[in-house]
């Protein structure tokens, strides 16, 4: 209380105070030293109830960078873990793979083996490069040209993946060389390489070039046995290879277990059974 009287309030007090002495002294009126006394009091009494305000302290500020960096920091691998920057190797093969990749879509074989070469001549080459001329040379109907960059690759070193020996079976598919189909499933197993749908849909393919319906229905027997999927290409290859060997029944017989299989067939599978 003592802390209130200090500063305006106590001037306050002594000036009532001190008018109420004149007053008294003067001899005026009472009237009007109540007024004089309302006036000086009353601000005094706001003044002493009104409570001390706390000084707000100041918060504390926190620069969003501040806070941010932890995470940022956090969010940085080790430079162990970042990926490398590509090799002087690496870049050349991707540039020379885009260059292979527009000659086979432009139909240019020959220049897009010369690129494969030149990557061969620097021990650069991977399995897409030489998968991409393998399959350019079979789809020209170049099968011995395929398959010979197919045994260079091996003799290379380079490890063929699944489309390297579907590319080379392929090649044999076209020409109608069973033989040379069935040698190259034979490497691709003992290479460890799973044999898919594209795989069987070739041979099936070589069978019914050759109209051998037989060994067709065997291949097809067998793609079922290990659980991998026909399509419509395999039922068309089978549907195919039934006509071209004269059987008309067979034909009609796998048309309708494609369908009950759920794949759709198209114009070409029924084409095949109506033309046949």
């Amino acid at each position: 209380m003592a802390s209130k009287l200090n500063g305006p309030p106590a001037y306050l007090l002594v000036l009532a105070v001190t008018m109420e002495v004149l007053l008294w002294a003067t001899g005026i009126q009472v009237q009007f030293a109540e007024v004089w006394l309302v006036a000086l009091v009353v601000p005094l009494a706001l003044s002493l109830a009104k409570p001390t305000e706390e000084k707000k302290k100041p918060k504390k500020i926190v620069d969003d960078y501040d806070q941010r960096r932890p995470a940022r920091a956090a969010q940085r691998k080790p430079a162990a873990e970042r990926p490398a920057a590509p090799s002087a190797e690496q870049s050349e093969r991707t540039a020379q793979k885009a260059l292979i990749d527009t000659c086979v879509k432009e139909g240019n074989v020959e220049g897009a083996e010369a690129l494969l070469s030149d990557l061969v001549q620097k021990a650069n080459a991977d399995a897409v490069s030489y998968n991409m001329v393998i399959n350019a040379c079979s789809k020209k109907g170049q099968g011995d040209r395929a398959r010979a960059l197919m045994q260079q690759m091996l003799d290379a070193g380079v490890k063929p993946d699944i489309a390297s020996f579907n590319s080379v079976i392929d090649s044999c598919a076209r020409s109608g060389n069973m033989a040379g189909a069935e040698k190259w499933l034979a490497r691709m197993q003992e290479a460890g390489v799973e044999a898919n749908t594209i795989t069987y849909n070739a041979l099936i393919n070589t069978c019914a070039k050759a109209g051998d319906s037989r060994r067709a229905k065997a291949w097809m027997a067998r793609m079922q046995c290990k659980g991998v999927a026909a399509d419509v290409i395999s039922f068309s290859a089978m549907i195919n290879a039934c006509t071209k060997d004269g059987d008309m029944p067979g034909a009609e017989e796998w048309l309708a277990r494609m369908i009950d299989s759920g794949v759709e067939a198209n114009v070409v599978s029924y084409s095949t059974v109506i033309s046949g």
